[in-house]
């Protein structure tokens, strides 16, 4: 009889425990692509990396010296324009990344040093577990003299300077095996494979994590059912 109230004394704490759980919302951000939550009530946590800001800027600063030279032709004047970047950084904050750099300018007669504020994009690419940041677009206005006289010469995208994306490796692998030996001698092979994904953006970070699932049968047997 004792065996019987303790075990209905246990079964009482269980039900109200599950009765006040609370349910946990995902964190999107605007600065994602390729990413999508199959459970809307649960972000997936089993596994996380993280990039941090000053990461992407020991990448920048790897990069050296950055700079160009372009052609104009104004008036009856054709001659090059000549761009250098300096103190070039990424920044991250909640649910958005910027660039920012002074640009000294050559142009004929004229220099001059500007800052300039880019736009950044930053995205998960699941399939080839790529971590995405991307300069979009950077904006200057490049000026010469002639005769004195102050001249437009073009509106310039430094961000074509950096065709290709610095990418990251990201926490979900396609899918891993191990043989696990039983108690029994016998050998079973255990399968991980990740099944869901999300990319926020913080204060001075990137967080990719992923839900992991375990399974006995390969994921394309999974994925047949």
């Amino acid at each position: 009889m004792k065996t019987f109230y303790y075990s209905l004394f246990i079964l009482t704490l269980f039900l109200c425990s599950c009765k006040h759980q609370k349910s946990v919302t995902t964190t999107t951000t605007t600065n994602t692509n390729d990413v999508q939550s199959s459970d809307q009530t649960k972000v997936p946590n089993d596994m996380q990396v993280i990039v941090t800001e000053d990461m992407l800027n020991k990448c920048l600063k790897a990069l050296g010296p950055i700079s160009g030279k372009e052609p104009y032709d104004i008036t009856i004047i054709k001659d090059t324009f000549t761009w250098v970047l300096k103190n070039s950084l990424l920044h991250l904050q909640q649910g958005k990344a910027t660039f920012t750099t002074d640009v000294t300018v050559i142009a004929g007669a004229l220099t001059y040093t500007t800052p300039c504020v880019g736009d950044v994009s930053i995205w998960f690419d699941r399939k080839k577990n790529l971590i995405n940041v991307k300069i979009m677009h950077c904006f200057i206005d490049i000026y010469t003299k002639v005769w004195g006289i102050k001249y437009h010469i073009t509106t310039y995208d430094l961000a074509g300077q950096f065709k290709d994306p610095f990418t990251f490796a990201g926490p979900t692998a396609t899918s891993t095996e191990e043989d696990m030996e039983m108690p029994d001698g016998s050998i079973r092979k255990l399968y991980m494979v990740a099944t869901d994904s999300a990319l926020v953006v913080e204060d001075k970070k990137i967080i990719v994590s992923c839900e992991i699932a375990f399974s006995l049968t390969p994921p394309a047997a999974n994925g047949a059912k």
